[in-house]
């Protein structure tokens, strides 16, 4: 009977264990809120999607470029004219992300030649986009507890033209 006890404790014991450490490395996941914000001149001549392009960045690295960062994923919402939001659960780390309005519905961000985007694009830290695409690390923020942050979509500018 003692001996059958010590058993059943010892076993009881060791699902228990296992129970905790399973618990303790459960990701746990964090709010993360994207207020996204459009320049005054933008029309909305018809419905657009907004692509959400999320991407863990690697430890320890200084320098990385977007093919060698992991992507979180990608989402696809309708663009409206107000309060358009997007609304995440991701664990802390450090993460990327990219936005784009799709206005030529080709399901991916038109650019210029020199790197420059043909269509309203941001970026969660809102980089200046004058010389093309920011680096991820220009791009990066940390998530260690739920947040929000507001993310400007800038288009490229029409080019002025002087007369003499």
């Amino acid at each position: 009977m003692f001996k059958s006890n010590i058993q059943f404790f010892a076993r009881y014991l060791t699902v228990l264990g296992a129970f905790a450490s399973a618990q303790c490395f459960a990701e746990v996941k964090l709010p993360l809120t994207f207020n996204i914000v459009t320049s005054d001149d933008f029309t909305y001549e018809k419905t657009y999607v907004l692509h959400t392009q999320i991407y863990r960045l690697p430890a320890n690295q200084q320098q990385v470029l977007w093919p060698d960062i992991i992507e979180v994923g990608v989402f696809e919402q309708s663009m409206r004219e107000q309060d358009n939001y997007v609304q995440l659960e991701l664990s802390a780390d450090n993460y990327c992300a990219r936005f784009f309005v799709d206005t030529n519905a080709n399901q991916q961000l038109d650019v210029s030649s020199l790197g420059i985007p043909l269509e309203p694009v941001g970026f969660a830290t809102n980089p200046n986009l004058t010389f093309g695409e920011p680096s991820p690390t220009q791009a990066c923020f940390n998530l260690q507890s739920g947040q929000e942050l507001t993310v400007k979509l800038k288009e490229k500018k029409a080019k002025r033209r002087f007369k003499p």
